[in-house]
């Protein structure tokens, strides 16, 4: 989770986070060091009503 100035924490950046690390052309540079700090599926369900919602409550 990341920290955001609220003392609330985001669930989204973690989203964000893998989305650039999954970049080939981001990661591809030999000046780029990728390390993997964290690990974990990220989890979505859908809803008939709503849409896409998250399993986190």
């Amino acid at each position: 989770m990341i920290s955001v100035p609220d003392g609330s924490s985001s669930l989204y950046g973690l989203v964000d986070i893998a989305i650039v690390m999954n970049n080939r052309f981001l990661t591809a540079s030999p000046e780029m060091v990728v390390e993997v700090l964290y690990n974990e599926p990220v989890v979505l369900g859908v809803s008939r009503r709503v849409g896409i919602v998250n399993n986190f409550s």
